[in-house]
């Protein structure tokens, strides 16, 4: 912004004067004005207090005015280097926003095979608990076999001890009755053979 002082050639005149008094160097001190101008307006401000310049005329007063710089290539070279910050931010964005959606087709594939792999997970888990289960009927099935086998052979051996108990028992029952006959049988031959004896005894 720019300051400089405005005021009329007669006050001006007495201002610079040699031989003023002090008393109008004091008016001219209180009627210093502040002029600040814009594009639009004008606006007058005092330095001091309006009370001390009720009695100066407007002729007399003393102004600085301020008005605003115009628009310089300075400010122009500033938009443009934002301009081609906003543009270099807007490619970047762009490509953070390929770079993401790279990253979720990767991701939605990485899903993908999770899923394919938890399917084959769970068909092998499957496949383990039929296996089980298929295991387990046989070997429930193999033990009951073997139980069967295990009674049957028990049942033989109590039929076959029983058996030969019972032949043993009938065999020795016929070798003491086949003994028997064989001792009358020699008795008799003995008695046959006394009498025998006796018989040449009693001619001789």
């Amino acid at each position: 912004m720019r300051f400089y002082i405005d005021s009329n050639p007669s006050s001006s005149t007495t201002s610079t004067s040699s031989d003023s008094s002090p008393t109008h160097n004091e008016d001219f001190v209180n009627n210093l004005q502040m002029v600040v101008y814009d594009e639009s307006r004008e606006e007058r401000i005092d330095f001091l207090d309006s009370k001390n310049n009720e009695g100066s005329s407007h002729d007399g007063s003393q102004q600085v005015l301020v008005s605003s710089p115009p628009a310089t290539t300075h400010a122009d070279t500033k938009l443009e280097a934002v301009e081609k910050v906003v543009v270099s931010l807007d490619s970047l964005m762009d490509s953070m926003d390929s770079t993401v959606q790279d990253i979720d087709s990767r991701v939605k594939s990485m899903d993908s095979r999770l899923g394919s792999l938890d399917s084959k997970v769970e068909q092998l888990l499957n496949v383990q608990t039929f296996l089980k289960h298929d295991f387990g009927i046989y070997k429930r099935g193999f033990y009951d076999w073997m139980e069967t086998v295990a009674a049957n052979v028990t049942s033989s051996q109590t039929s076959l001890e029983i058996n030969l108990v019972r032949q043993l028992t009938e065999q020795q029952y016929q070798f003491a009755n086949d003994l028997e006959f064989v001792k009358m049988q020699l008795v008799e031959l003995v008695n046959n053979l006394k009498e025998t004896g006796d018989a040449k005894k009693g001619e001789g």
